[in-house]
């Protein structure tokens, strides 16, 4: 027997040897083979094919089409049944070609079920007549069953996943984000590429995303667990602080990252606050003992003048001068305490017991604007319409109110310019503005200057303070059922409105 080139037919070699060589090569093949001639009989068959779907030998498979449909039901994976018309072996006897198709089968005597992957190869002789059907098969029963049981993992995960209130999301060992739950839909700017992989970078605020990417980078290159806190756009444009958590995990699919993204905003402002009154600790010891020291000096350096005006002969006078200066002074510092003592109160979450009694806002407003005119403030005028207006009040609270109002307006503006308190009467309410020429508050600072222990940028380059008398102001009237806002330019003044209810609401504190 001579060697064959390429391409060559081994038509010389002896029909037997031929036979033998076939038959070594079906019985060294993993996958099923049977030949089936033109008219349907299985003509050859190898060992693989039988063990494959139950037989004992490759002998009992040399049987006709028919008898196999006898044997055996197809049906497709979604448990379709398919007629014996639609048979891979009835297409390659039309002689089509089929490659690589899975489907179920299942033997009517033992009800045993397998996924079989069927190839189908018709082969022609010379003059174009179909001769054979070359069937190949192969088990992939254990792969799909794999398959089936990792989707519906990962239908389960993904269920959980959408119920959590975090953004949950996956990615391959690579990095590459690949899933996210339905709360990608609360977030502006997650986009998925064609690939099916989603670019999370446009969310991240720019002052975050240099080491988000960093952290992210160097997490999936050492294999470390990922954790970092950044701010992220949410759908309406804004912008809230979360924590991104993620760990590498090793399954039977491969390496994968599981991550989350949790919203910690409301958690970072407290903290925020915090650390900004923690901040502002020392500042308030200083200002408070500033504030309490002043006073006590007046009332210090006044004793011994008031001793030696009361040793002289004009007693009566001198001494009733001093004994004014004292008294104001003692008031002062008697307000500032409480001033702290309802804020102290306030932050605690704690409602004030109001003291309410009729009295009337003019005259109450009339004796302040005196007061401020002796104290140096000349610029100061009171303009109203109506000569009383009694209401249901705590006149020392609204004191207080009105006094910082006052106080504020002159401090921030230029020595004897022009300071209005205006009182209009309403048909059920009093409404108390003052409106100053000074410096302005701007844009920004009028939405904070209520907030405990804020103050407007130009304001603390210009006085010391620690930003509690305007949030305890509005806290104290809107706890009166009232409102306090600003308007304000800056370089054109501003002026704080006052709306008080004449009537007490229902409901409100009172002090027994």
């Amino acid at each position: 027997m001579r060697e064959l080139g390429d391409g060559q037919a081994r038509s010389d070699m002896p029909l037997e040897q031929q036979l033998v060589e076939l038959k070594a090569v079906y019985a060294a093949m993993h996958d099923g083979l049977v030949v089936f001639d033109a008219r349907g009989e299985a003509v050859v068959v190898n060992e693989a094919a039988a063990r494959l779907i139950g037989f004992d030998s490759a002998a009992e498979m040399m049987r006709s089409l028919a008898f196999f449909s006898e044997l055996f039901e197809l049906f497709e994976l979604d448990g379709t049944p398919i007629a014996l018309a639609a048979w891979p072996v009835s297409r390659g006897l039309r002689g089509e070609r089929v490659a690589g198709v899975e489907l179920g089968m299942r033997r009517r005597d033992s009800g045993r079920e397998w996924v079989i992957r069927f190839s189908v190869e018709p082969v022609f002789d010379e003059q174009g007549t179909l001769r054979l059907v070359v069937l190949i098969s192969s088990d992939v029963t254990d792969r799909v069953r794999r398959e089936r049981a990792q989707r519906a993992s990962e239908e389960r995960f993904r269920a959980l996943a959408d119920s959590m209130p975090q953004l949950v999301w996956t990615a391959g060992s690579d990095g590459v984000v690949d899933y996210y739950n339905a709360r990608v839909r609360e977030y502006d700017g997650i986009e998925q590429a064609l690939d099916g992989s989603w670019r999370w970078q446009p969310i991240v605020h720019p002052d975050e995303l240099e080491a988000t990417v960093a952290a992210w980078n160097a997490a999936v290159a050492l294999g470390r667990d990922y954790q970092c806190e950044h701010r992220v756009r949410m759908r309406d444009g804004s912008f809230r602080w979360h924590v991104s958590r993620a760990r590498r995990v090793e399954g039977a699919g491969g390496e994968r990252w599981f991550g989350t993204a949790t919203d910690i905003h409301e958690q970072k402002l407290a903290e925020e606050n915090l650390r900004r009154a923690m901040a502002t600790r020392d500042q308030v010891v200083s200002v408070v003992a500033h504030d309490l020291r002043n006073p006590l000096n007046v009332v210090r350096l006044s004793l011994p003048l008031l001793r030696r005006v009361i040793s002289g002969t004009s007693v009566r006078e001198q001494a009733e001068s001093y004994i004014g200066r004292l008294e104001r002074q003692v008031v002062k510092i008697e307000r500032l305490i409480e001033e702290f003592l309802d804020a102290a109160t306030l932050q605690a979450g704690k409602p004030l017991a109001l003291a309410r009694r009729r009295c009337d806002l003019v005259g109450v407003v009339r004796e302040l604007v005196e007061q401020s005119r002796q104290a140096g403030a000349g610029g100061v005028e009171l303009v109203t319409t109506t000569e009383s207006l009694v209401g249901e009040w705590d006149p020392d609270r609204l004191e207080r109110v009105i006094t910082n109002l006052l106080s504020n307006a002159v401090k921030y503006s230029a020595p004897g310019s022009a300071v209005a308190v205006e009182l209009e009467a309403r048909a059920a309410s009093a409404v108390v503005r003052v409106r100053d020429q000074g410096m302005g508050i701007a844009a920004a600072d009028q939405r904070r200057i209520f907030d405990w222990f804020v103050r407007g940028e130009n304001a603390q380059r210009l006085t010391k303070g620690i930003g509690i008398g305007l949030a305890g102001a509005r806290r104290i009237v809107e706890q009166h059922g009232g409102t306090l806002s600003v308007q304000s330019e800056l370089g054109a003044g501003a002026t704080f409105t006052l709306e008080l209810p004449l009537v007490a609401p229902t409901g409100s504190s009172e002090q027994g």
